[in-house]
Parts: C-alpha cells; structure tokens; sequence
C-alpha cells in the first residue's frame, strides 16, 4: 500500500523560500513543460513519473488524455507539490532520484528532480545513487544517470571538496570511461562522451588504455555528436 503524502509529512527549511525553478524553455514554474514526444516514448515518460505522482497524492491527467498530456500534467503536478518544501522527506528519495534519470529533457532532470534532492539528501548520497544507475541500469537509466551527474558534479565547486566526494568523482570517472567503450549503445555514448575527460592523469594507470581506447572510438565514431564530443575531449588536453 502506498502512503499518500500532505504537507504535514514535509518540514519546510530555515528560510521558507526555494530556489526558483525553471522550464527547459527559460519559463517560470507556472508555465507548462515542454511537451515529450507521442508513441512509445511519452508512455515510458508517464511510467517513470507515476510512482512519484502517486506518493505525493497528485492528481493524475484525467483518463482518455493524449500521451503527452498525461506527461506535462504529470510534471506540473510534481512541481506544485515539490516547490513549496526546502527539505523532502526521506521516503521520497528513491523514486525522485529515479524520476530524475529517466526525465530525457536536461532542464527538468536538474530543476525538477535532481537540485532538489541535492539539497534534501546531500551530494553524497545522490552521487552514489547516479553512480548505482550508471552501473548497473538499463541503456536508458544509464544516460540519464549521466545527464543528471551534470546537476550533482557541477553545483559543489564552489566549497572544498570533502575526500568522499572526491573518491566518487573519480569513480564515477572510470565508470563512465568504462560504460563509453563497452556499451555501444548509442544515448549512452553521446551522453558519456559529452562529459569523459580523457586526460590520462585523471585516471589510474590500470584504466590507461581504455582512455586511448575512447578516444579511438570517438574519432571514428558515425555520429557527428560523438565525433565533435570527442575533439573537443582532445583539445582540452
């Protein structure tokens, strides 16, 4: 049986303010997202999204709603319910950071799911858990596992880095080298590639050679995207 949530299960933090989110399209919360493409893709948005809808006690798009209906219905729900709370409740963490993966557009993954958790739950345990994703997920959960560590690897520069962030940095590293050369998957190897640093001083010596290997595979790769990813890797050296 799941628990519907109220904002009694909630505690809202020190300043009662959130941080304002916006659309992929530049818009403010009130504004709807953007809608996700029909067919099968937008029936595996909805999936992704339902368990979350359901724990918050948000009202579902009503029955008969085109695909991508549902899915925009789903989102704005989500964000109504999650933005008047600074701190969510521990119960949520598996199916927001879930929901985080499999969002496929990159502002929502960040704004809607993964920032928030970040400030919930930490830097550490959501890292671990992208890093969980991209180890042992599906070909889908693993791009997005990548997509969301942008949200989660580039919002704590700013404070020293504590060694259990650094240790799952350079984890997260060699996982993404790892699943660039092994997995031929193609989101995978655009998502893997846009953020692969291929400076071999960022690796151990035991993973040297995969670091040749990915960039022999994105030079010759038939994806444009992979091949300009790749070059850009390469004149960052």
């Amino acid at each position: 049986m799941v628990t519907v949530l109220t904002r009694h299960h909630y505690r809202k933090g020190h300043h009662g303010k959130d941080t304002p989110r916006m659309n992929a399209s530049g818009a403010d919360d009130g504004h709807p997202a953007p809608a996700a493409p029909g067919g099968g893709a937008a029936a595996a948005d909805i999936a992704a999204l339902a368990g979350l809808v359901e724990q918050l006690g948000t009202a579902p798009a009503p029955l008969g709603s085109a695909a991508r209906e549902q899915v925009n219905a789903a989102r704005l729900a989500i964000r109504r319910v999650m933005k008047q709370y600074d701190v969510l409740p521990g119960s949520l963490f598996e199916t927001v950071v879930r929901a985080g993966v499999h969002e496929r557009d990159p502002s929502l993954c960040g704004t809607l799911f993964i920032i928030p958790a970040l400030k919930s739950y930490g830097f550490q345990r959501v890292m671990t858990a992208l890093l969980g994703y991209l180890r042992d997920g599906t070909d889908r959960e693993k791009a997005g596992a990548a997509r969301a560590w942008y949200w989660a690897g580039g919002l704590d520069t700013r404070r020293a880095e504590p060694d259990s962030l650094a240790d799952l940095r350079a984890a997260w590293r060699e996982a993404l080298l790892r699943e660039f050369v092994s997995n031929a998957d193609l989101s995978v190897r655009r998502q893997a590639m846009s953020m692969l640093s291929l400076r071999a001083e960022r690796y151990p010596a035991h993973v040297l050679p995969l670091v040749a290997e990915a960039a022999r595979i994105g030079r010759a790769h038939p994806d444009e995207s992979i091949r300009r990813a790749t070059h850009s890797a390469i004149s960052a050296l």
